[in-house]
């Protein structure tokens, strides 16, 4: 029997929303507690108590969510050629994305952003892959692939159940920059998620992009700039975009 449209709607509160305010509040918490016993405060020392904040949030949800995470029961060892390239497109889009976001207009219209690029690379280059390239990558997955976009795919049409897990993805973001990255990731991630039927794909590569993230900001020389013109600077990672797009969505579309 086909569920009206309210029923569906209840149904997707209490799967997939109730989890996502349980995530967001463990997480806020966390990092509060963490950051007025430890330090008197959470600005100066954000990063730890980001870093602890997703990792408490990480092992939580998975005890208190596991039997919904979304779990591929495949191995997929023989692939490691598969995930090398996959992980090559991925950063080409991190990359590329990134560069071209920061010389749009976009850029003028977040004035959040800087402030939020700076609190989240002032821990230090251990902190920083502990915490942004690690834990909250894996803490994200769970919920955002794991557990929302599995339980929209439940309900909705595949298409919807994507957009809607990505816009979510990219609105907790607060800026919108940052909003456009992580929307597109969120596209790129769900659509992996629904190949391989598991997030285990989406893991690895997020923290992936968060690492070459972290790296980038720690040392200038993965600075890379084509031309001395931006113009040109801009077409060359244009180019390497839509190749980063072409081979993710070529691997999307294969059969096998």
């Amino acid at each position: 029997m086909e569920l009206s449209y309210k029923e569906k709607i209840r149904i997707l509160f209490r799967e997939a929303f109730i989890p996502l305010l349980f995530y967001h509040g463990i997480f806020f918490f966390t990092v509060t507690i963490v950051g007025f016993i430890l330090f008197g405060g959470i600005e100066k020392n954000y990063m730890i108590c980001h870093m602890a904040g997703a990792g408490v949030t990480a092992f939580a949800m998975y005890r208190t969510y596991n039997n919904d995470i979304w779990w591929s029961t495949k191995s997929d060892k023989k692939n490691i050629k598969e995930l090398f390239l996959l992980i090559v497109a991925i950063i080409l889009i991190a990359f590329s994305l990134n560069d071209l976001l920061i010389n749009s207009p976009l850029i003028t219209m977040s004035k959040s952003y800087k402030n939020t690029s700076k609190i989240f690379y002032t821990g230090g280059l251990i902190i920083e892959i502990i915490g942004n390239a690690f834990l909250t990558p894996l803490a994200e997955e769970i919920v955002y692939r794991g557990i929302v976009f599995n339980k929209l795919n439940l309900y909705l049409k595949k298409h919807n159940s994507i957009i809607i897990s990505a816009l979510i993805f990219g609105l907790v973001h607060g800026n919108i920059v940052q909003f456009v990255y992580a929307f597109v990731f969120g596209i790129i991630f769900a659509l992996l998620v629904e190949k391989k039927k598991g997030i285990q794909i989406s893991i690895i590569l997020h923290m992936c992009v968060n690492l070459f993230g972290v790296l980038r900001t720690n040392f200038k020389s993965l600075n890379i700039s084509f031309s001395s013109n931006i113009k040109i600077d801009l077409l060359i990672k244009t180019v390497l975009l839509i190749g980063g797009f072409y081979t993710v969505f070529a691997f999307i579309r294969a059969k096998k």
